[in-house]
């Protein structure tokens, strides 16, 4: 899945995708919801079912994080609904508590780790790093 200028989804597929192109999905561009069709991470496998976590920006960039299951996924159709309508951490911290923006799960040696970033007001910060990556560069 990938976003175009118009701010349509896209869907692709291919057999091996190392040694072939990429096909247009028959139903791409996918019509949905047009402020969750940014995606925030890569689809994750958890049990039997196909999750895809999206950006929802209906507010703002760097709003929210929204969790979809994808239903049926296959040469001919694509449905999916909305599960999660804000996924948020348990503990609030304060580098995310004005939005999030993207969500990683992966499983590695046996357990699950998570990755999100977070939108804060960092104004200093910026200030602070951004010479050290200007020299470095």
């Amino acid at each position: 899945l990938t976003m175009n200028k118009k701010k349509e989804m896209e869907l692709y597929f291919t057999e091996d995708l190392l040694k072939q192109e990429l096909q247009a999905h028959p139903l791409s561009p996918i019509v949905c919801n047009p402020k969750i069709n940014r995606n925030g991470g890569c689809f994750i496998r958890r049990s039997d079912k196909l999750i895809r976590i999206a950006q929802d920006f209906s507010k703002n960039y760097f709003d929210k994080i929204v969790i979809l299951e994808i239903l049926e996924l296959n040469r001919l159709t694509f449905k999916e609904e909305l599960v999660r309508d804000s996924f948020e951490p348990e503990i609030n911290f304060l580098w995310q508590r004005l939005g999030r923006h993207h969500l990683s799960v992966i499983e590695f040696k046996g357990k699950t780790l998570i990755a999100m970033d977070g939108r804060q007001k960092d104004t200093n910060w910026n200030r602070i790093i951004n010479p050290i990556f200007k020299i470095l560069n």
